[in-house]
């Protein structure tokens, strides 16, 4: 099956420098970081809105990152740190 209505399929996370410690001691620092029992939530914004939503969660006192983009083909990228 084939849609024509997906325009993006993939995406590119570059997520934070996790340090050691951050959760579970015997988990990959990223691992713990993502899948941990904090509330969470990943949004999608428009590139030219990302400032705009960023101020207003810090405004907020929101911790927020920036962690990636979408892509147009069908890769998943995720990377950690630097």
């Amino acid at each position: 099956m084939h849609c024509t209505c997906i325009k993006h399929s993939g995406v590119e996370l570059k997520l934070p420098e996790v340090k050691a410690g951050a959760g579970n001691d015997q988990c990959d620092p990223v691992l713990s970081a993502l899948f941990n029992e904090e509330c969470g939530v990943v949004i999608e914004v428009a590139g030219d809105h990302v400032k705009e939503v960023m101020a207003a969660f810090h405004a907020a006192g929101v911790i927020a990152h920036e962690i990636g983009h979408v892509r147009s083909d069908f890769t998943v990228d995720v990377s950690a740190g630097r």
